[in-house]
């Protein structure tokens, strides 16, 4: 057997031996990881994930000082509530995602149609990637909800500046920053952008040029990312 590093890596090693799994975790990217074997082998099998909600550490409580009680730094441990846990299905949330995708529109029926499983679910690890995981840092202001929202124009922007063969994804870092990520900061910002950059022939520098001309606060205007930031991004998401 292969050594591949972390366990989250190693598990699926395993599921040859053992058949239907459910996985431990504290890390969601667990979740990618299962996917993604789920997807390229075509297991028919079932992996669950139970992932554990994490909590800040709390602070312990001080205790008042007692009779007897000669210690003036005593403390008390704060009360352990139980561990919060969802068990998640990985094969039907494939399943649901893949759905999902197809039907964004009836245009994007016809491409992802063609498409393999594996090819969608890597599709969906590089909206997980945008986002910001252990492994990439997420794009400005730009959350999972935004993707989902915007499934209609974001399937088939992936499917413009990037290529899938072999089961070797690749992106092209300036198409992904000029189509992809432009139009997204566009529909994100829909109401501070001019009218016509909505035109995906427009640079990802001219929507931020007209971003930090808009009526955005300027807190939000700071956080924006600049062209630069975007291309450390996606030359690390295409390396």
């Amino acid at each position: 057997m292969k050594l591949m590093g972390e366990s989250d890596v190693k598990f699926v090693l395993y599921v040859a031996l053992f058949g239907d799994m459910c996985v431990d975790s504290f890390d969601s990217d667990v979740l990618l990881i299962a996917a993604l074997y789920v997807s390229r082998n075509s297991y028919s099998g079932n992996i669950y994930v139970r992932w554990y909600k994490t909590r800040l550490a709390q602070p312990c409580k001080k205790r008042k000082l007692g009779d007897g009680d000669d210690s003036a730094f005593a403390n008390t441990p704060v009360d352990k509530k139980r561990l919060e846990y969802e068990i998640i299905h990985v094969n039907l949330l494939i399943q649901v995602l893949h759905t999902r995708m197809n039907n964004a529109s009836t245009k994007h029926v016809e491409i992802t149609s063609l498409m393999t499983p594996a090819h969608l679910t890597t599709m969906l690890l590089f909206m997980v990637l945008l986002c910001g995981c252990d492994y990439s840092k997420k794009l400005p202001r730009v959350e999972a909800k935004s993707l989902c929202d915007n499934f209609d124009v974001v399937v088939t922007a992936i499917l413009a500046c990037t290529t899938y063969t072999n089961n070797v994804f690749s992106v092209d870092a300036d198409q992904s920053i000029n189509s992809l990520i432009a139009l997204l900061y566009t529909r994100i910002y829909t109401k501070h952008v001019q009218k016509g950059l909505h035109d995906p022939s427009h640079s990802m520098q001219t929507v931020l040029r007209h971003l930090h001309s808009s009526t955005l606060s300027e807190k939000t205007k700071l956080e924006l990312p600049t062209h630069v930031s975007f291309s450390i991004r996606c030359g690390i998401l295409s390396g």
